[in-house]
């Protein structure tokens, strides 16, 4: 478990996933938005319809980027507390603000695709410039993360280093 730095970013690999990284580390999640891009293998958030009836009731506030959801970040914590999402095989970037439709990156991350463990793809890095997430989790079989800080990516780390 550890990371390395890629063009200023903080990218890794851990056994964790996305809930558990929440659970142990909220901080990573303060003050940003979330853009759900992967939900239990499925890459049309918007498509689904349970999930979406469940964001409405609730009345998070959210938007549909063609396959994707945005949810603001008053809801992250309900959205964590609730337990009806981020059960696996998920991916989401942690934005400061409402991201472009063309921006919004077309290929997913997931562990059970690619780990970044030593590597990360160029696709990637440069979808996640071109979108302007701070920060991004994507989760299966482990956990990929990636953040701006060393402080964070040694949080993380460290939270699941003990767990083998």
């Amino acid at each position: 478990m550890s990371f390395d730095e890629h063009d200023g970013r903080f990218c890794g690999f851990v056994d964790a996933s996305i809930r558990e990284v929440y659970e142990s580390c909220p901080e990573f999640f303060e003050s940003l938005d979330l853009l759900v891009t992967c939900l239990a293998h499925s890459t049309n958030v918007a498509r689904l319809a349970k999930w979406m009836t469940y964001v409405q009731e609730r009345r998070f506030r959210h938007r549909p980027i063609g396959a994707s959801v945005w949810i603001a970040r008053a809801h992250v914590a309900e959205i964590f507390a609730d337990e009806q999402t981020f059960r696996g095989f998920d991916e989401i970037y942690l934005l400061n603000g409402f991201p472009h439709a063309a921006d919004v990156p077309a290929d997913r991350f997931t562990t059970d695709a690619v780990r970044f463990a030593g590597t990360v793809p160029s696709t990637f890095q440069k979808g996640l410039v071109r979108l302007k997430a701070a920060r991004f989790l994507a989760d299966g079989t482990g956990l990929n993360f990636v953040c701006e800080s060393e402080e964070l990516a040694t949080l993380v780390t460290d939270a699941f280093d003990d767990e083998e």
